[in-house]
């Protein structure tokens, strides 16, 4: 069974709020013996801190680019519950054994989540930063010097037994005391710097966002160095008003750290409400989507790409883009269990990622939105290269069909014509005559194979281009036609024969009209582009629009435009195609 997230926040939050109870009923019986006092101002601001700091931490282990930081952060809240303990009061062998161990745990615990935090990544030196300074904490202040400590020999008859008593060794007890103060000022110092070290080289954003959590484990560390620095010079380390000062600032640092997270959680929210209003005012284009979320995360150049069913990825307008690089996170969005679109941004704003989730969850909507119209034009985009391909698998095969007739049953005519006129020439009159017709009967079935090969797909095109295919279609022409223009050259077989259609089926329908008057084609464009002029003065509106039907799909399918404007004088067609592979 899945537990809800609030609910393990809520259950650490309980717990530790009952143990602050519990030891701020014992640090008010014996306010002198605890570090924090016990007076109700002072418990609040310890307990308090406990429980935020837990809450905080908590909140934040549960996502897991923050689990580390997070989980010292709650380490934390039960630190101070420890450390407000008094122990020698406490009644209890196992926690007066806890507070001598893990007493000086929380301002390393603070600084340590400090250093943890996801403003730059985390790398091995600041892991050893860590565990050094907590090795301060737990062994050398905690463990070792709990081990050759003897309260009885020390003088605290009522004082609980030690459980981790050794041997007792008053001398080695005090130089373990007095190195571990030491080794704090230098583990304290070395946290406070590397973590600002590490807060100086983040972005911005991160900067604006955690600055709070690592301020407040800096100045948690710090104070734990002031206080050591205080209690180095004594002859015998004793709870007094300054240290007492420093114990609870470093409280209200904890209890700052954990404001932040719950500012955070607030922040994100009002991103959200931001992101949801525009998608209720009107879903919004992809590039103001992107803008959006790119905003909440503070990285301008943030790319939103939708996934098709094909395992392909796309931008918003349908063009296929490679996948993401290495030094990017990616979030990726689902909608029942199928992905709908990625979110690539800089990885190392990774530590705000809360925040741009909470935005994507806001303008789900729109993502979803703008992911199916990118879906559509991509798909839009495979049907015209798909018409495309049809296009120019047809013309390549009407022209290989033409080259078929042309080497095989035009050759074959060819020499029989020859055959027949050799036969003809030796044979006696009677029979000369029958050679004749026959020959000549050849000669029409070839020129009408001649003129059905031309029709399949002119050679004149294939082998000079548009210019000379037409000029050619000039020669048979019922109507006169004006070939004008240099044209752009040589183009793709597929445009060339595009447009040759649109003048052969001009020249055609012209040539059923009563009165057909001369055809002017003028053949421009570039090296990208062909553009051709049709002007006709005998077509009426109705021819030009069978003109168009006839050669706008395959026209439109090499993604090209044809237009049509008739007037009293004459009918003007004009169509661009674009050259490009």
């Amino acid at each position: 069974m899945k537990v809800r997230p609030r609910f393990v926040v809520l259950a650490g939050v309980l717990l530790v709020l009952a143990l602050g109870v519990a030891t701020s009923r014992v640090a008010a019986e014996h306010p002198d013996a605890a570090l924090g006092g016990g007076d109700l101002a002072e418990s609040i601001i310890q307990v308090g801190a406990a429980v935020a700091a837990a809450a905080a931490g908590l909140r934040m282990a549960l996502d897991r680019g923050l689990a580390a930081c997070g989980m010292l952060l709650a380490l934390t809240g039960l630190a101070i519950l420890l450390a407000q303990l008094p122990a020698q009061d406490s009644g209890s062998a196992s926690l007066f054994t806890a507070a001598l161990v893990g007493a000086q745990l929380a301002p390393f615990l603070a600084g340590s989540a400090a250093l943890a935090c996801p403003v730059v990544p985390v790398r091995r030196p600041d892991w050893a930063i860590i565990a050094v300074s907590l090795a301060v904490a737990v062994v050398i202040r905690g463990l070792l010097s709990a081990a050759v400590f003897d309260p009885q020999a020390a003088g605290c008859f009522t004082c609980p037994a030690n459980l981790v008593e050794v041997r007792s060794d008053p001398g080695l007890y005090a130089a373990l005391g007095q190195w571990g103060l030491v080794l704090t000022i230098v583990a304290g110092v070395g946290l406070a710097a590397r973590a600002g070290w590490r807060l100086a080289r983040a972005p911005r954003i991160l900067r604006l966002i955690y600055a709070p959590i690592v301020v407040g484990g800096m100045a948690a560390a710090l104070l734990a160095v002031a206080a050591a620095v205080h209690t180095l010079p004594l002859p015998t380390p004793e709870i007094d008003p300054a240290l007492r000062t420093l114990w609870l600032a470093m409280c209200c640092c904890v209890a700052v750290m954990a404001g932040d997270v719950a500012a955070g959680r607030l922040r994100a929210g009002w991103l959200a409400g931001k992101v949801s209003q525009a998608v209720l005012a009107a879903l919004p284009d992809p590039e103001s989507l992107r803008r959006a979320l790119a905003d909440s995360i503070d990285d301008p150049d943030l790319a939103l790409v939708f996934l098709r069913d094909d395992g392909t990825v796309v931008d918003a307008d349908g063009v296929q883009v490679s996948g993401a690089d290495h030094e990017l996170a990616v979030i990726r969005v689902t909608r029942a269990d199928s992905a709908v679109a990625e979110i690539r941004y800089r990885a190392d704003l990774a530590g705000a990622s809360h925040q741009l989730m909470a935005a994507v969850r806001a303008g789900g909507l729109a993502i979803e939105h703008v992911a199916a119209g990118a879906r559509l034009r991509a798909e839009l985009a495979d049907l015209a290269r798909s018409r495309q391909r049809i296009v120019e698998l047809g013309d390549a095969e009407r022209q290989r069909l033409e080259r078929d007739l042309h080497d095989g049953a035009q050759q074959r005519l060819i020499a029989l014509q020859m055959l027949l006129q050799m036969a003809s020439s030796a044979a006696s009159p009677p029979l000369n005559a029958s050679y004749t017709t026959a020959r000549k009967a050849v000669g029409a079935a070839l020129e009408e194979l001649r003129d059905l090969a031309h029709g399949i797909y002119p050679a004149a095109l294939a082998d000079g281009g548009l210019r000379t295919g037409l000029v050619t279609l000039a020669e048979t022409s019922p109507v006169p036609l004006v070939i004008d223009g240099p044209g752009p050259g040589r183009t793709p077989a597929a445009v060339e024969a595009a447009a040759y259609r649109l003048v052969a089926d001009a020249v055609r329908i012209a040539g059923q009209a009563a009165s057909p008057e001369t055809i002017t084609v003028t053949i421009g464009g570039s090296a990208d582009r062909l553009c051709v002029r049709l002007s006709a003065a005998g077509l009426d509106q109705a021819a030009g629009e069978q003109i168009v039907a006839g050669a706008r799909d395959r026209i439109v399918a090499l993604d090209g435009s044809v237009t049509l404007a008739t007037t009293h004088a004459k009918t003007t067609i004009e169509t661009a195609i674009p050259c490009g592979s």
